[in-house]
């Protein structure tokens, strides 16, 4: 896979938006703003620049649109509930739900419909798979540590 300048970029933003989340997720600093200003970025990253972020030769254009739009909502989400705002914790469970739809439904149009057994889909492209569980961890993370008490 050749590195993109656009990749670089959504490494760097994501990288900021993780250190001032767990940040703020710790109290140990208020970096609430920032993770939201990095979030806003990334989600203009994902969702319309999606099919440009997440491009490859490895896969259908579709699948990098569906899953930019699933990594920009799951950010959304998850800075509601840096916010303490209730619609996160429906939004992360509806998006794990759905996340867990896209995975399965890829599979299934790998290993039946186009029928190449031979191509593992969970690891078809790193890349993506990378981001994929990165994202899954860090929306069960926002729920088991989200403070219903407030």
């Amino acid at each position: 896979m050749k590195l993109r300048v656009i990749n670089i970029i959504e490494a760097f933003l994501g990288l900021i938006f993780l250190i001032a989340y767990f940040l703020t997720q710790k109290h140990i600093a208020d970096l609430a703003y920032a993770a939201s200003f990095d979030m806003l970025f990334l989600a203009l990253l994902y969702f319309p620049l999606g099919f440009y972020t997440l491009k490859s030769i490895e896969y259908n254009i579709v699948y990098s649109i569906v899953y930019g739009f699933l990594f920009s909502i799951s950010l959304v989400g998850m800075v509601f509930t840096l916010s303490h705002i209730d619609l996160g914790i429906v939004l992360l469970l509806l998006l794990l739900t759905i996340f867990f739809m896209a995975a399965v439904m890829q599979a299934v149009v790998y290993y039946f419909l186009d029928n190449k057994k031979d191509v593992n889909v969970l690891f078809y492209n790193k890349a993506l798979t990378i981001r994929y569980l990165l994202f899954f961890i860090l929306m069960i993370y926002s729920l088991m540590t989200y403070n219903f008490r407030n």
